[in-house]
This record gives structure tokens, sequence and C-alpha cells, in this order.
């Protein structure tokens, strides 16, 4: 191709980029590396994610698909999620593309379509999105191999290609080695690329000589693995995680919100599904009852949903009706998707560091500022080793020796070498220009005071209640204090309130306690001090700093109110008028009342105040 003619080309590339991907401009690697597709070079490219590889990787699909060519490209993904999302992507750029995974495969077949076939039968071109473990499908395979298929296959992409490297295992490392065969199975003349946002240099030559690619025979591209708008902020676990609580996201969620748009959209990835599935009841038990649509500010994202569960919680998070995503692996690779912040919580073990700077990357896309929050166990913290004296100090000091010195060295920076500072230089990469909000190190506020406020405040909120040690109000002599009976009856009312009542308040999906509502010490005291209580007053002094005092205090004093009324009534009757010295009394009659059961008085106030409440139906 001629310089001229290279020129056009190019040019004419960057119209159609931006006609058909809808931005404004193409970026420089994006056309210069869309030429070399184009002119039908294999390429390993490593660039930062969220930095528009699949732009690169759709440029000589849209050339040909312009010049009314045909072909099949087949791009290979990790996730069933990310074959979707991108198979949508290149749908949006104007390309026939079919995501093929189990849950496509299974729902075309109950609507009579063979995705696998139209694929193969489609003129023009089409673009199959498969995961690693797809190729091996009997189908799939049998269609590759036949002549005419076989032959239409002219480009093979693979993205986070990064994922056959040993040093960083996990369960896409074999799947993502077998891709090598696919050399033998493919036409020599179909172009490769590779391209992975997390890969040193000397990473590159292992992954790329892993996947197949011939030195001298491809290009091998690198830029900026830096997205500066991107602030970092590691932090140690300093709260317990064993539990239902989880204090140190508690920033998560303002103190006093009064709107669903108070909180940043966030993503926030999670080791498992059951611990992703304790932390969304934490935080929904903070939000406030009253607040609309609060069933679905905080909600789950991972591979057991289907697929238009998956469909939903995207668009949800993105139109900001959910507010924190709670996600696993599924959303760690390529998912694109619009947050302003990213959390990742590490409770046990620290993942690979590639991992975690692939789910850094899923915020702010779109290049607007986003904050990452980066948590880790407190054992990752280095400490002088005089300081090293008891047995878990030494424990957890040969912990942190099987660590890779970029994990310690980035929770451990200062402000000498912050971790973008450390994060460059894995990457053989020297920083240019310190953005204005670099990390938290350099820029600690506002995050740094705001946040520790908050869980400060919601540590004091969440303690276990404390019954008051400083003595209640004196009585008035309006009430008498309430006998053993009495107390029964009580209890068994506050507890029927506290279950009716936490019904009604408790989060969709939470498994709290109703004695979360209302503590058992509470109830107690209640008993011990309700005589006390003839205003609400009164009754706040008595019952102490009870969370639920400001929305539940009002009810809940209006309901033991109409149960002292109902046992003064009880009292009164026991006061007996003496009898008049001329009157006859008759015994069976004085015998009758005085044997009256005060217990049965007291169920059946129990019963009325209860039924007047609307209660009764426990």
């Amino acid at each position: 191709m001629s310089n001229d003619s290279a020129l056009a080309t190019r040019t004419a590339l960057d119209t159609l980029i931006q006609e058909k991907c809808n931005i404004s401009a193409a970026r420089d690697f994006q056309l210069e590396h869309g030429m070399d597709l184009i002119r039908g070079e294999d390429l390993f490219l490593v660039a930062a994610p969220g930095y528009g590889k699949t732009i690169v990787m759709s440029a000589p699909l849209l050339y040909a698909q312009e010049r009314s060519k045909t072909g099949i490209a087949i791009v290979v993904v990790p996730s069933k999620i990310l074959t979707e999302q991108q198979a949508r992507c290149f749908s949006n750029y104007g390309l026939k593309a079919i995501a093929i995974n189990e849950d496509t495969l299974r729902d075309a077949h109950y609507n009579d379509r063979d995705l696998i076939k139209e694929i193969a039968a489609s003129t023009g071109v089409r673009v199959a999105v498969v995961t690693p473990w797809m190729l091996k499908n009997d189908k799939l395979q049998d269609v590759l191999c036949s002549g005419k298929t076989r032959a239409q296959v002219q480009w093979f992409f693979i993205d986070e290609a990064h994922l056959v490297n040993k040093s960083d295992p996990s369960v896409w490392l074999e799947p993502y080695a077998s891709l090598l065969l696919m050399r033998a199975r493919l036409p020599s003349t179909t172009i490769w690329a590779a391209m992975t946002g997390t890969a040193t240099r000397s990473e590159t030559l292992y992954i790329s000589h892993s996947l197949g690619f011939r030195p001298g025979l491809f290009k091998s591209a690198r830029h900026t693995v830096d997205r500066k708008n991107i602030k970092f902020i590691p932090r140690f676990l300093a709260h317990p995680v064993s539990g239902s609580q989880f204090l140190d996201l508690s920033f998560l969620v303002p103190l006093h919100m009064t709107s669903s748009a108070d909180i940043p959209t966030t993503l926030l990835f999670c080791d498992t599904i059951e611990l992703g599935h304790r932390i969304m009841c934490f935080l929904d038990s903070l939000l406030p009852h009253n607040l609309p649509n609060r069933n679905q500010i905080v909600m789950p994202c991972n591979g057991l949903l289907e697929l238009d569960e998956r469909d939903s919680f995207k668009t949800d998070l993105e139109s900001g009706l959910t507010r924190i995503g709670v996600v696993t692996d599924t959303c760690t690779y390529g998912y694109d998707i619009r947050v302003r912040r990213v959390v990742t919580f590490s409770v046990s073990q620290v993942p690979a560091y590639s991992k975690l700077y692939q789910q850094w990357g899923r915020v702010a896309r779109d290049g607007t500022p986003g904050v990452v929050y980066a948590f880790v166990p407190c054992w990752v913290r280095i400490v002088p080793p005089e300081t090293i004296t008891t047995t878990q100090q030494k424990e957890d000091a040969a912990r942190r020796k099987t660590l890779p010195q970029v994990i310690l060295k980035f929770f451990n920076s200062s402000s000498l070498t912050c971790p973008r500072d450390v994060h460059l230089a894995h990457n053989d990469e020297e920083l240019q220009e310190r953005p204005v909000s670099c990390c938290s190190l350099h820029q600690p506020e506002p995050e740094q005071s705001a946040d520790a406020a908050l869980v400060s405040a919601w540590t004091a909120r969440r303690a276990p209640v404390v019954v008051p040690k400083e003595r209640a109000p004196r009585s008035d002599g309006t009430y008498k204090p309430l006998e053993p009976e009495m107390k029964a009856a009580l209890t068994r009312l506050l507890q029927c309130w506290r279950v009716t009542r936490w019904q009604q308040l408790r989060p969709p999906g939470s498994d709290a306690p109703s004695i979360r509502l209302l503590p058992n010490q509470l109830v107690t005291r209640l008993g011990d001090k309700l005589h006390v209580c003839t205003d609400f007053d009164r009754f706040k002094k008595v019952i102490g700093p009870w969370r639920y005092l400001d929305s539940e205090g009002a009810r809940l004093f209006e309901l033991v109110t109409e149960f002292l009324q109902g046992l003064k009534e009880i009292l009164q009757d026991r006061v007996m008028p003496a009898p008049d010295e001329h009157e006859v009394v008759d015994p069976e009659e004085t015998n009758a009342v005085v044997a009256a059961p005060d217990v049965g008085r007291v169920v059946r106030v129990h019963s009325q105040v209860s039924e007047s409440l609307g209660w009764m139906n426990l």
C-alpha cells in the first residue's frame, strides 16, 4: 500500500469510525492499529482498560463491510456477560454480531434458532463472540472444520489475552492456553490480534508466545496503562468481616441521605457470591426505610443470573435506579459500564495484581473523574521487624512473604512512591505528569475526612444497645410498677410488635432478625420502668439511645401507653369500696370479685390493645 493510498485509507477509516462508533474523533492508536489489521498484519496490543481497544478490533470489520466484503470474525472473551456486551457493542456499530454461550444457545434452541448455523450461513461480515470453552463445542468445531466456513474465518481476535499468563493462574488459564490449537484449525491467512490492559513488557513476550504469535511476524504495540482520570485510595481493613456487619464499607451510604442520588454509582467487587450477599444485606440495612425504590438501590450481579437479569442490572446501574452493584469475577474483565466509583474488597486472600487492575479499570470509562477504593486485610501492612513478637504477627509476616512485591508496594506506598508510581513502575512506564487527583497520599481529601466521619458515625449507631446507666426519672404516681404477670404480658406484646413491624421495615432478602429493631435489653428495661413513662420525654429517657427512636419511638410510645391505661383499670378494680355498715353484702359475690384472676385481665387488655392497633394477625 503506497503512502498516498495508506493516508487515504486512514482518513476514510477515521470518518467511518466516527460515523459507526458515534465518537467525535478516533484516537491515533485506534487508527494506527486499525490500519495494521486492514493491511493483514497480526497484532499484539497493550493499552489501559477502557482505552478503546474494542474500536481497534472493529476497524477492519467496518472497513471490510463498507466495501461489501464477506468474512467471519471470531472474538474470544472470558465470560458470558462479556460475550453479550461485546456482541451488543459490535451490533451498535452496525455489524452482524452474535453472542454464543450456553445461555444464548439454550434460548435460541427454545425459539427454533441455531446461532452457529446463522453465523456460518449468513453473508457479509459476521462476528461470533465466544468464550474459550465454547470453541470446544462439538457443533462449533464441526462448522469451523468444514471447508466453506473455515475459509471464511478472516479474523481471530483474543480479548483479555493476559489470562494465559501462568504467573497469574486462574480458572481461565487452561482454556486460554488451548487457543493456540486454533492456529492449526484456521487458515494461514486468518488475521490474529490479541489485546490486554494488564501485561508488563516481560509478560508480553510470554503471552504472545503462548498464543502462537511468531517472532518477527506480528506487530507488538504498547501504549500507556495509566488512567489519569482515576484516583487510587488503598486501605487496610479495620473492622471485622466474618459476620453480618462490614463497617469498613459503611461510608458508601450517607448517614442522612434523602435521595438515592446521594450515593455515587458504585461497583463493589467481592471474592464470592456468599460474601457479596452478606455485604448487600448490610448495605441494605443502612438505607432509610422511607427511601423511594430502596429495594433496588443495592443489587447483585454474578454468573448465576439469567441474561435478561444481567441486562437489567447494567441498565438500572447506568440509569441511576441502582446505585451500588455488588459483583464477582463476572464483571472483572472487559465489562463496560458507567460508574463513578469502584471498590475491591478482599477479606482473606489478595487477588493477583492484574486482576485487581482489571477491576479498577471498570470505573469512569467515559473519561470523567473516578475513584477506586482497594481494601485488603490488615496483615498486608508492613510493620517494623522489631515489633513482630506474637505468634499472630509472625504468621502475618510469613503471609506477606508470599505476596508479589507489586502488591506490597502498592498498599504500603508513600508520597515519595505513591500507588500510581508503583503501578507505572510495574509496567516499565514513567509518570509523565501527575494528575490533579492522583491518589489518597497526594490528595487525601475530601475522601479521608468524609469517609472516616461516616464510618465513625455508623459504627456508633450500629454498636450493641447498652442500657443507660443513669437512673430513670422517678415515677410521678400515675402508674404503679408492673407485677411479674404484667411484665410477661408486656414482653409478649412487645415481641409481637417488633416481629410485625420488622416485617414491614426489613429490606427484601435480608435475614436480619427482628431483635435488631427492638433488642431484648430494651424490652426488659421497659418492663422495669414502664410505669415512669407518663409522657414521651420520660419515655425517651427510659429507653435511652435507641437507633429507631426518631422513626419508631412515637409508634411504640402509643402502644405502651394503651397498655398502661388498660393495666390502670385493672388496678382500680382491685380497690373495693368499703361496704356500708347497714348494707348486706353477699359473701359469694364478694369472693367472686376478689378471686377474679388478674392475669386473665392482663391477657384481655393485651389482646384488646393489640387488636385495636392491628397486630393480632400474628
